[in-house]
């Protein structure tokens, strides 16, 4: 998909709901171009458009030499992700090679924020990780309490930063611990039960040592062998990382 599709223009069209408890004002959130309703909200909702998003993000994307790599809509285009790269940053963990990213996220239908998360790309099998909410994680809520867009620029950075410092500290830590069997399965149980046979398969014939074994074969097939035009897909690899950071956790503190 590419930018122009996601960039298309929204309106607010202005309803009023008769009969309810403490009668508030609510508005239709428009798809300009195919006047299709994205979703009902509140007069407290402030409109804050990709376009908006995207703008005030590229001078510092632009800067740090981000590659924009993915835009995935979902839901007719009420919720979008774009997903940045930066190749000029490498950070070498052994022999392996990662790059910095940042997932950019935006809604009109209230059930994303503005919200930007650290991630990272493994050269290798060119697999991206999220690195997830616990590390480098921002929401600025559409309404009319939040400035919105104006920290997203300073974010960002701290997003390739805590990108980088969570490689170095976290990234030793999963190579260097041996993995319980048990957590295999506890992985295996994530995935949805069309891949779940092919991912078993896999790893009996390719048994994880490590928990970065283990990390880099559910990115893989969450990559590669899930359909990324599915929102659940995103939702997963989500959770993948702060899911095996937990068990490693957990591993390490019983050692």
């Amino acid at each position: 998909m590419n930018m122009s599709d996601s960039l298309f223009p929204v309106m607010e069209e202005s309803i009023q709901v008769e009969g309810l408890k403490n009668s508030t004002d609510y508005k239709f959130i428009i798809n300009a171009e195919t006047s299709e309703v994205l979703s009902c909200m509140t007069d407290e909702y402030r409109l804050v458009t990709n376009e908006d998003v995207i703008k005030k993000a590229m001078p510092v994307l632009k800067d740090n030499g981000a590659v924009l790599t993915s835009v995935n809509m979902f839901n007719n285009g009420a919720r979008t992700t774009y997903r940045y790269r930066f190749p000029k940053i490498t950070v070498k963990i052994d022999k392996d090679e990662l790059h910095p990213e940042v997932i950019i996220k935006n809604s009109y239908d209230g059930s994303t924020n503005i919200d930007a998360l650290a991630g990272a790309f493994r050269l290798v099998c060119s697999n991206g990780l999220i690195i997830g909410r616990t590390y480098g994680h921002t929401k600025n809520k559409h309404s009319i309490w939040n400035k919105n867009l104006d920290s997203l620029d300073t974010i960002i950075p701290e997003m390739i930063q805590t990108s980088i410092q969570t490689i170095k500290e976290d990234v030793p830590n999963l190579q260097n611990t041996k993995i319980k069997k048990s957590d295999i399965s506890r992985l295996i149980e994530m995935f949805p039960s069309n891949v779940m046979e092919e991912l078993t398969n896999y790893l009996v014939v390719n048994p994880p040592k490590t928990y970065w074994d283990l990390l880099n074969v559910a990115t893989w097939c969450a990559t590669h062998q899930l359909n990324r035009n599915y929102e659940s897909t995103h939702r997963l690899e989500t959770g993948i990382y702060p899911k095996i950071m937990k068990l490693a956790k957990h591993e390490i503190a019983s050692a």
